[in-house]
């Protein structure tokens, strides 16, 4: 038997990273599961895996569309309770970390990018869940960032740290107002990816001279993890699994970096954030 035999389960931002991870790891343990993305081709190929590893078309659902926008966070929660006639499990994992070619990081019209898409529509769509997410006595799970954890950051993150920073005060709030209902409420902090640093800092594949590039860029990075390792996508979504299946855990934000966030409060401010974004 899996863990989550018989649950159903989103996960925003699915198709691709640590969505990705979650929704094979749920799948695997027996959850019916909603793979949301915006690219097809991710969609496409995240479908595929999932069905590589033997979960079948029925208990697969899959909502394409910008989360911002409230007719696709309509159509996860309409789909999902039509077709599976529950929900058990919500992953609000869909973000960005900065807006496409903005001038400057704090600006009002990054700052309105990154609060439509990464906390609004997490806003948004935990209330149209709600009220079946009660009736299952669910589970609610946030992915924030290791960058609220720490004590000064480069400008360029900081509004993503900002809206990160009110993820986890929106997990606080919710997991004390929906305790009576046996609903639990976590976060999950992640550090550095290296996937993520190769496709947002340099163009796949890469040249002879990038890969030199990209060489030193890691190694500068590794260098500011004290566990001297990138995240583990398998790794970080049996953090998401334990969330989910353990009746003890709620109002929890788990902090998974390494250790990069407590060389940051060491040192005041990193090198490595003249490197990273994450």
């Amino acid at each position: 038997m899996g863990k989550l035999d018989g649950k159903v389960a989103v996960v925003t931002g699915s198709s691709s990273g640590i969505g990705q991870a979650v929704i094979l790891a749920f799948a695997k343990e027996g959850a019916a599961v909603v793979l949301h993305g915006t690219n097809s081709e991710r969609i496409q190929k995240t479908n595929e895996l999932l069905q590589n590893a033997g979960i079948g078309e029925d208990k697969i659902l899959v909502v394409q569309g910008l989360i911002q926008d409230e007719a696709t966070q309509n159509k996860i929660i309409d789909e999902t309770i039509k077709k599976f006639g529950k929900l058990d499990i919500l992953v609000n994992n869909a973000a960005v970390s900065r807006k496409p070619d903005v001038e400057h990081s704090i600006s009002v019209e990054n700052l309105d990018y990154l609060y439509e898409i990464s906390y609004k529509s997490m806003f948004n769509l935990t209330e149209k869940a709600i009220p079946f997410l009660k009736e299952t006595r669910g589970v609610i799970i946030n992915t924030s960032s290791c960058s609220t954890n720490m004590t000064t950051i480069r400008p360029d993150l900081c509004a993503y740290a900002m809206i990160k920073t009110m993820t986890n005060m929106f997990t606080t709030y919710q997991a004390e107002r929906l305790k009576e209902f046996g609903i639990r409420v976590n976060a999950v902090l992640p550090g550095p990816f290296e996937t993520s640093l190769l496709y947002t800092k340099f163009k796949f594949p890469l040249s002879e001279e990038a890969q030199v590039e990209y060489d030193r860029y890691r190694k500068t990075v590794l260098s500011n993890i004290p566990v001297g390792q990138f995240g583990d996508f398998d790794g970080i979504a049996q953090v998401y699994l334990q969330m989910a299946v353990n009746p003890l855990v709620t109002n929890a934000q788990w902090l998974v970096d390494g250790g990069v966030s407590l060389v940051a409060k060491k040192n005041g401010n990193l090198h490595v954030w003249d490197e990273i974004q994450l």
